[in-house]
């Protein structure tokens, strides 16, 4: 993972040699099954998104302002004043649009500002058919950004349940998670994440995981602790259940994973 995140690795390690030992199993059985269901959990514990939230984001697009092809600038204020500023004109130079927040197209007329704030005034053909080009412009933008968003709502958890994909190893449990499951995985997400398998030594087993996807280590999702959560409860969870009885906690791990222990 690209963000830090504090790991108990010594009882991680110790989680693994212990459940390899109990259950007879070979570490590459172990491993597996321990990074099933941390990703698993990781997945199910990441924050998605939401439909109001991507709508508030690209909205802000627009606050910024958004700038056209053709380098006018189209602001919908947070009062639902929509503004128009051609390129080439000064900077504080401005024509209201309307005032219900609404990308759509004007008639002959604009809302005066300044001095005569308010009152109605005449524009050109020209100004007018430049106006509607820049909202019409800004309004597909806008739906674009809207559609592209939404599609992947839910790209942060995905970004788990890929690298368990490239693993080729199956979830833990899809609880929670059939959004996610459904969410596109664009060609982005893909090259974002991997996951690596190696036989380091002797009866060694390791798995490698990288991830630089956004959606999943950005502080609204947060993915990378979602992942420290994961690793360090499914240690502790061992660790109680290892003080209680080791064996039935064993003979579950190996059933859930398909090995039997011998």
């Amino acid at each position: 993972m690209t963000s830090y995140a504090k790991i108990d690795a010594s009882g991680f390690e110790d989680m693994i040699r212990k459940l390899k030992k109990k259950t007879g199993a070979s570490y590459k059985d172990v491993v597996r099954g321990v990074t099933s269901s941390i990703l698993t959990r990781s997945a199910q514990l990441t924050k998605g998104s939401s439909a109001k939230k991507i709508t508030e984001d690209v909205n802000r697009m627009l606050r910024k302002p958004y700038k056209t092809k053709d380098g006018d600038l189209i602001a919908v204020a947070r009062d639902g004043r929509v503004w128009y500023n051609k390129a080439g004109w000064q900077k504080d130079r401005w024509i209201k649009v309307n005032g219900d927040g609404k990308l759509k197209n004007v008639g002959k007329s604009v809302i005066r500002t300044g001095k005569q704030a308010g009152k109605p005034a005449t524009i050109s053909s020209n100004l007018r058919s430049r106006i509607n080009k820049s909202i019409k412009e800004a309004k597909t933008t806008k739906a674009q950004q809207l559609k592209y968003k939404k599609a992947r709502i839910h790209a942060g958890k995905k970004s788990f349940l890929e690298i368990l994909k490239k693993l080729r190893i199956p979830m833990a449990n899809t609880r929670g998670l059939g959004k996610a499951m459904k969410a596109i995985t664009d060609p982005e997400l893909g090259r974002a994440v991997n996951g690596f398998q190696s036989k380091s030594s002797g009866t060694d087993y390791e798995i490698t995981i990288s991830s630089h996807a956004q959606s999943a280590l950005n502080k609204n999702s947060g993915g990378i602790f979602a992942f420290q959560r994961a690793v360090n409860g499914n240690t502790k969870a061992f660790e109680n259940a290892a003080k209680r009885d080791l064996e039935t906690y064993a003979k579950k791990f190996a059933l859930k994973n398909g090995f039997v222990v011998k």
